[in-house]
């Protein structure tokens, strides 16, 4: 008798999880009574639809746990360090993702800045995102402040101190075509929810498309979309597979995570920031800088490298343990791709040679 009540309760927990794994993990017909279980994403509604914040939309989103297989569930872990939650929900029945960043310990507020300057709170506002996001911001997206009262630009100054909110709002008045990024769908306490469409790229998206159905497609749009970005002025410095999406119905890449875009001038000023002992020092995740000035014993200013070389580098070229796009190429036609993507990868002179050599083979 007292074995069995020792191990009942034991057994009895490794069910709960293996049917919480199942449920929260694949689209199993498994659903845990709420009383017993409840997942991350509902515990933040529940409490932010407490609280019913004015303007927020936590009331028409639910967590959708028919589609966590979107993403894959590693990334959720690892490829979000700057999110305390990244999960599919539904939002007035469009597919999204809820994403809620990490609160700064530090996060400043608008008022605080404001004191004792006697500047008018909207200038006040667009200094600091010019200060913080470089000259090139679009003035179409700070006009907007002009309209707005204290506590709206109060709001809007602390979700902007998170990059990816940043940008997920002044992309619409860049020259960026709309579907390279998703839609921002609405706000949610700290969170905000943007569309999900497309296909995550990576090992499996390469595994189950062939080159001709599909891959070379998406080779094709990268090329163009560095060309696009590079119009907008725009350097993009976290580049792997699984921050992009494909959407076949547009025959375009876009972007998933844009916690690391820069326009131009604030990658310089990153740059510049940097303290350096030689050149291998000035690199801000994929992106390199010029050189490091010995001398002065910091970066330089200029950057090094484009997003085209980043493409090549880190989305055509097999690494470390990922193939590459180009690995799904025709075995006869690997070894051309792959020696282009290399030279592509260097950077430096000759870019816009590169760029038609690459077209040229991609349409072949």
């Amino acid at each position: 008798m007292g074995l069995t009540a020792t191990i009942l309760p034991i057994l009895l927990a490794i069910v709960i999880t293996i049917i919480a794994y199942l449920s929260s993990n694949s689209a199993s017909i498994f659903q845990l009574p709420k009383w017993l279980w409840k997942s991350e994403t509902e515990t933040y509604l529940e409490d932010k639809i407490r609280f019913q914040f004015p303007g927020h939309s936590c009331h028409v989103l639910q967590e959708d746990r028919q589609s966590l297989d979107w993403w894959r569930p590693i990334d959720f872990v690892t490829s979000h360090a700057g999110k305390d939650l990244v999960e599919p929900i539904v939002f007035n029945g469009v597919p999204g993702i809820l994403k809620v960043p990490k609160l700064h310990l530090h996060l400043q507020t608008l008022t605080s800045t404001l004191a004792n300057t006697g500047v008018v709170p909207f200038v006040h506002l667009t200094q600091w995102v010019l200060e913080n996001y470089g000259h090139n911001t679009p003035s179409g997206f700070t006009d907007k402040f002009r309209s707005m009262d204290l506590a709206g630009l109060e709001e809007v100054h602390r979700r902007l101190q998170h990059e990816e909110f940043y940008f997920l709002s002044v992309l619409p008045f860049t020259t960026v075509p709309a579907h390279r990024f998703p839609k921002l769908l609405g706000l949610c306490g700290d969170g905000f929810m943007v569309e999900r469409s497309g296909v995550v790229l990576g090992e499996r998206f390469i595994r189950e498309h062939g080159w001709e159905e599909a891959v070379k497609d998406v080779a094709m749009s990268f090329v163009d979309f560095a060309t696009e970005l590079d119009a907008a002025l725009l350097e993009i410095c976290d580049v792997k597979l699984d921050n992009f999406a494909w959407n076949p119905a547009t025959k375009s890449v876009l972007v998933i995570d844009l916690d690391s875009m820069f326009f131009k001038e604030a990658l310089g000023i990153q740059f510049a920031s940097r303290q350096c002992r030689d050149n291998a020092d000035c690199r801000y995740f994929d992106c390199r800088g010029d050189r490091c000035d010995a001398e002065a014993g910091m970066c330089r200013m200029e950057i090094g490298d484009s997003n085209l070389a980043r493409i090549c580098r880190k989305i055509f070229l097999p690494r470390f343990w990922q193939k590459g796009l180009f690995s799904a190429a025709p075995l006869v036609r690997i070894p051309g791709l792959f020696a282009l993507a290399e030279r592509c990868g260097r950077g430096g002179d000759g870019s816009e040679l590169v760029f038609g050599q690459l077209r040229q083979m991609l349409t072949d």
